[in-house]
């Protein structure tokens, strides 16, 4: 039997999966904290960021309280990601040393470390992913280095006291200026 992951501790908590390259996740996850979580008023202990390393890369996984979900979901949309429901899965060959989470046709399906519970889907557990509509896919003319490092900044300006808006981060990042998913969004819903 597989360990329990580390950030299952945090009950009542949902689990956002990430993987560390996807272009725009760490906006989303700094804003998120920066928003809701901040350490200025004292509810940064309701955030909590995990490292994974899975199949060979690394995963990020910010849990947070479950009441957030809906208002995170709307923040994803105006940064031009999603939330999926589910977490990642690989399929593949099964080593013969390798117990696989299960098997379909003759080869392995590997869930993400806490996707299955008690031999079924975790509903705590969520995918951060890029949504059909992001500006990477659309009109950024940035390279995913440029983006990351413009990431990196707008954590960095959170630290700061930069009064960062969902606009204003996918202008700094993507370099996409108007893009607005939905014009009634507010941070403080």
């Amino acid at each position: 039997m597989k360990p329990e992951p580390e950030f299952l501790k945090f009950k009542d908590n949902i689990h956002l999966v990430s993987m560390t390259t996807r272009p725009g996740s760490y906006a989303l996850i700094s804003a998120i904290e920066w928003f809701w979580f901040s350490p200025k008023k004292n509810l940064n202990y309701l955030f909590n960021l995990t490292l994974v390393r899975w199949e060979g890369l690394d995963w990020l996984v910010t849990s947070i309280p479950r009441h957030k979900l809906k208002d995170v979901k709307k923040l994803a949309k105006q940064l031009g990601m999603r939330i999926a429901d589910g977490v990642p899965s690989l399929i593949r060959h099964i080593e013969p040393d390798e117990k696989p989470d299960r098997t379909l046709e003759g080869v392995g399906v590997f869930v993400f470390p806490g996707g299955i519970l008690n031999g079924s889907d975790n509903k705590n557990m969520f995918t951060i992913e890029n949504d059909n509509g992001s500006p990477i896919y659309t009109n950024s003319t940035k390279t995913h280095q440029d983006i990351r490092s413009a990431e990196n900044e707008v954590n960095d300006g959170f630290v700061n006291g930069v009064e960062w808006t969902p606009e204003k981060i996918v202008e700094y990042v993507y370099g996409v200026p108007n893009f607005v998913a939905d014009p009634n969004f507010t941070k403080d819903s």
